[in-house]
């Protein structure tokens, strides 16, 4: 048996068109098209270009309709918290960024109101500036709801925009702030308390099921009539966990733009003690519970590549490596900082930015490329142990007997997998660098009817190569990382509090 289906998988950087390909005993990958440079800066905001977005999926569906012209589905994943408006009239506004600042005020004032625990209880989400909640709450004060059919998470979007069809898939809807984890609806008394209009919000599906046929013409000179778009877990995380083969065995780090640090557990896990570490109770692929933490990724080492091209220094992830690998320089001249500081949230002089927290922390101030490299590649692996050792306070999640693996992007980086193991002193697994796409393509599979979940799960433990990292200095970097730890709940938490009381 063969079947080929399409993945569109879209992170905060870049986007990509995937063909997957499945027979009785594997399946493949074919990225057909890849696209990037999608916001767009318009009345002072920033926003998601939707309809280049759509545009580029539309290439690269008729890339893929040349490759394999029998594909039998489409299935959409996408970054969580961001949504889209669609009008009375059925036209859609450009959907704003998560990056941009426009919910400072509106964050502020809910937080009063209701305050963070009783957000955290309600949702079992990570209180973020971010989260669609805000958004919307900001939105509902530019008064863009008064002639809104309805809102959609991005994925959803672009599943109306081929289909027609309104509807949220579970997996992205809980990235929102708004649904109720036990009912797994959206939590329509915390809607009324916020005052959002109730009709705005869309029918919520599970993962795996058909959502509807492409409409006549949604594509131009493409027919695809025929073809079905599945409501794969659309919260690229979720499609990324489902890869994992034996997951219970696992924590896990999705790493990308983000780095999404969590486990699959049975049931959310609401307490105070999750409440104070930031975690966040998202739901899987399956509909169970992913306890995550949501943590800045390889987003500042792209920052870091584009401050040097400004200044004709150009720079990849290998030439990176090399630079720090294969340097004489013994020196200590980087730096440790706190990944998830406000300070560096904003795009723009990353490099300026991670100077400026070495000097107030008093430390070395990291100059050269290597310096600015190796400090970022270092904080993030530390704050992965810091992140770690909160959830290992919970004796029943059993933390010290799961195996954690690296996934996505960033189990390509030798140098992230090696610190991470290093920081640790733990054994750590690195690969299925395209877990997203192969996640998306293997519900599809599954709803299509080539095989189980099983059957895929143990075809991508038999054809996946995992790469394994030992820990290696270890008292050096136990000594690195009390430094860490300073920087984390002395000063720099200070200054945290100074910088984003000045920012409110």
């Amino acid at each position: 048996m063969e079947m080929n289906v399409v993945a569109i998988d879209l992170g905060g950087s870049s986007g990509r068109v995937v063909l997957g390909k499945f027979t009785d005993d594997h399946f493949t990958l074919k990225e057909v098209h890849r696209f990037k440079e999608y916001t767009i800066q318009k009345n002072g905001y920033l926003y998601w270009d939707i309809h280049k977005i759509f545009q580029e999926i539309a290439q690269g569906l008729k890339i893929a309709k040349t490759i394999a012209p029998d594909f039998q589905s489409i299935g959409i994943d996408t970054w969580g918290v961001d949504f889209g408006l669609v009008a009375k009239d059925g036209s859609i506004k450009l959907p704003f960024s998560y990056r941009d600042r426009y919910t400072v005020k509106t964050y502020s004032k809910i937080q009063k109101q209701l305050g963070k625990r009783y957000l955290f209880e309600k949702t079992g989400l990570q209180t973020l500036p971010i989260n669609s909640l805000f958004q919307l709450a900001a939105q509902n004060d530019l008064q863009l709801l008064d002639q809104t059919q309805f809102f959609l998470m991005i994925p959803d979007l672009l599943n109306y925009m081929l289909t027609g069809i309104a509807k949220t898939e579970l997996s992205i809807a809980s990235t929102t702030q708004l649904l109720d984890p036990d009912s797994n609806q959206w939590n329509r008394t915390l809607i009324q308390q916020i005052g959002l209009p109730q009709n705005i919000f869309p029918e919520i599906v599970t993962s795996g099921n058909f959502l509807g046929k492409v409409k006549a013409n949604a594509v131009s000179k493409l027919p695809l009539e025929n073809i079905n778009v599945i409501n794969v877990a659309a919260h690229d995380t979720a499609s990324a966990v489902y890869s994992i083969p034996e997951l219970k065995d696992h924590l896990f780090i999705s790493s990308g733009t983000w780095s999404l640090l969590g486990m699959e557990i049975d049931q959310p896990l609401i307490t105070k003690e999750i409440l104070l570490a930031d975690f966040s109770n998202e739901k899987s692929a399956s509909g169970k519970t992913l306890l995550l933490k949501n943590l800045t990724g390889l987003w500042l080492i792209e920052e870091a590549i584009k401050d040097f091209r400004k200044s004709g220094e150009l720079f990849d992830y290998e030439k990176i490596a090399d630079l720090i690998t294969k340097s004489s320089d013994t020196q200590q001249h980087f730096c440790y900082f706190d990944t998830d500081d406000r300070l560096l949230a904003l795009p723009g002089d990353i490099i300026k930015k991670i100077q400026h927290i070495a000097e107030e922390t008093q430390q070395n101030k990291p100059e050269t490329p290597r310096e600015i490299f190796e400090s970022i590649y270092r904080s993030l692996a530390c704050k992965y142990r810091y992140t770690i050792e909160k959830l290992a306070k919970y004796p029943e999640l059993k933390i010290k007997e799961k195996q954690l693996v690296i996934i996505g992007g960033g189990s390509k980086s030798e140098i992230l997998c090696q610190y991470t193991a290093n920081v640790l002193n733990k054994e750590v697994k690195s690969g299925l660098a395209e877990a997203t796409a192969i996640g998306n393509c293997m519900m599809q599979f599954e709803v299509n009817g080539a095989a189980s979940r099983g059957k895929l799960e143990q075809i991508i433990g038999q054809t996946t190569k995992f790469n394994i990292y030992k820990p290696t200095e270890v008292e050096k970097w136990e000594a690195d990382y009390l430094v860490y730890t300073k920087v984390m709940e002395g000063l720099a938490n200070e200054l945290s509090e100074n910088r984003n009381s000045s920012n409110n």
